[in-house]
């Protein structure tokens, strides 16, 4: 089942969205067509989710790494966004939902909420930057097992 959508992010930037669902997989698919021409802004994909735990788990170069999902200290609230690699997830013991990317490198999670940096336009070092077509795909995945033992990597 597809669905696509058209949206005009603002005056100089569009985008084109399908999202992909599968008749035998846990996995939907959220394939991006931008056009980015942003100033001092940030796109951001969010998926709220009601998942009970404490930590989030991110794929890094080296292996995986558990960051708490809390902002109870200022180390905590400091922590704006982690760098990450395929996937980042929120499980609980025998449940969990993943948000897998085939480029995107920069995670915010703040209590049951993922949040997936999509594209920048920062003015520093380069005002370029991101100023293009892009066109990428990430994907929200369920698992019915913990995370270890899950198809997610």
């Amino acid at each position: 089942f597809h669905l696509k959508f058209h949206i005009t992010l603002s005056e100089v930037s569009t985008m084109t969205q399908e999202v992909i669902f599968y008749a035998e997989s846990p996995r939907v698919d959220f394939k991006n067509d931008i056009d980015w021409h942003e100033r001092k802004k940030l796109l951001k994909a969010y998926f709220p989710l009601n998942i009970r735990t404490d930590f989030a788990t991110f794929e890094i170069g080296s292996g995986i790494v558990r960051r708490p999902i809390h902002t109870n200290t200022s180390w905590d609230q400091a922590r704006l966004e982690v760098c990450g690699h395929r996937f980042v997830d929120l499980s609980e013991a025998s449940f969990g939902v993943s948000v897998l990317n085939d480029c995107k490198y920069g995670y915010t999670v703040r209590d049951q909420t993922i949040g997936l940096s999509l594209l920048k336009a920062p003015e520093f070092p380069w005002d370029g930057t991101d100023k293009m077509k892009h066109q990428f795909t990430y994907s929200l995945m369920c698992h019915t097992k913990s995370l270890e033992e899950s198809d997610v990597y």
